[in-house]
């Protein structure tokens, strides 16, 4: 009879959703697929949270399924102020890959909101890794 892996009860489940999670000195959020039906901007939210008490060294990929030259369209809030926005359509932007990750400094106590739309259907995910730093 096979053995059965045990899951231990301080691990972490992953699951997908807005959030973020922490687990050690590390953190994580997976938005899951999502799909945009012609939002026409960047109205449908991926990733939405507050960070905690130390500052985030991330990487934030951001994915979709749109291969033709439908409008794309990303905006990063931190505290509700934009500090990235991209616009553009699929083939001239190239679509958004996993190996074209964005570097950030998320700072402390800090409401970070990412946002996509697209003028058709497509299906969008984001996922954003990291290692904290200086928490308390």
């Amino acid at each position: 009879m096979p053995h059965e892996a045990s899951v231990q009860p301080e691990a972490s489940i992953a699951s997908t959703g807005k959030g973020i999670r922490y687990l050690g000195e590390h953190v994580y959020a997976y938005s899951g697929l999502i799909t945009d039906t012609d939002s026409g901007s960047p109205q449908i939210t991926l990733l939405d949270f507050i960070s905690g008490s130390g500052y985030i060294d991330a990487k934030l990929s951001i994915l979709s399924d749109e291969t033709g030259a439908a409008a794309l369209y990303t905006l990063i809030e931190l505290n509700g102020v934009a500090v990235f926005r991209l616009d553009g359509d699929a083939s001239a932007i190239g679509s958004f890959q996993f190996d074209n990750p964005f570097y950030m400094i998320i700072p402390p106590f800090t409401r970070f909101h990412l946002k996509v739309g697209s003028n058709a259907t497509v299906v969008f995910s984001a996922m954003i890794t990291g290692r904290v730093y200086g928490a308390e």
